[in-house]
């Protein structure tokens, strides 16, 4: 929870154990002792910005962990009702999404290198299969002249080699790359909170109300 101007009020244990940051220190502080400076900025710009129009910010910033890692965390923030006119407090949810928007990543470029491997199998099967379509043709046309057939047969016999290659090169990497795929697309939002509301201690409660 934060003041207005967002500065630190309150941090649940959670927070704490979470960046090593006492709750003395975090509003001694602020955001600086737990962000990286260049996220620091950004959270104070979502903010400002929420303040003059919907009165609430998403976005994702790098939370730094009590180990002094980065973790990328999604955080959304709400102005909380005041009973008089205006709000008083922001209140901040932030979550620990570092695990899901690595896998995001991995899949991301797993899809790419799929898209990629398509688009050269499409692309590798357009010279075998034109050659196959006139060879046919030219069995077609050969009724009168029988003399051509088995070179056009051939020919027919070698594509279909050729093919038949690319198809089992390209079943095989298909398969490699299936195997790095998730079943399913991660989830953006993790149901752990480092910081929400109901985690508030009994004596900050009534502040919220």
């Amino acid at each position: 929870m934060t003041s207005l101007d967002g500065a630190p009020v309150f941090a649940n244990r959670a927070w704490i154990a979470f960046t090593g940051v006492s709750l003395e220190r975090f509003r001694a502080s602020g955001w600086a002792a737990v962000l990286a400076p260049a996220d620091d900025a950004a959270l104070q710009r979502a903010r400002r910005e929420a303040d003059t129009t919907s009165g609430a910010f998403r976005l994702h910033l790098r939370v730094r962990r009590f180990d002094e890692t980065l973790r990328q965390c999604a955080v959304h923030g709400e102005l909380m009702p005041s009973p008089h006119e205006g709000a008083e407090r922001w209140i901040v949810w932030i979550v620990d999404t570092h695990e899901q928007r690595s896998r995001q990543a991995e899949l991301a470029a797993a899809l790419q290198r799929r898209d990629a491997c398509l688009s050269a199998y499409a692309h590798d099967l357009r010279n075998p299969l034109q050659t196959m379509r006139h060879s046919v043709y030219a069995l077609q046309l050969s009724d009168h002249s029988p003399a051509g057939r088995p070179q056009l047969l051939q020919v027919l016999e070698r594509q279909i080699e050729v093919l038949a290659r690319r198809t089992q090169q390209y079943i095989d990497e298909w398969r490699m790359m299936s195997e790095g795929l998730p079943s399913e697309m991660p989830s953006e939002m993790p149901t752990e909170m480092l910081a929400r509301p109901d985690a508030l201690p009994t004596e900050a409660k009534p502040e919220l109300e």
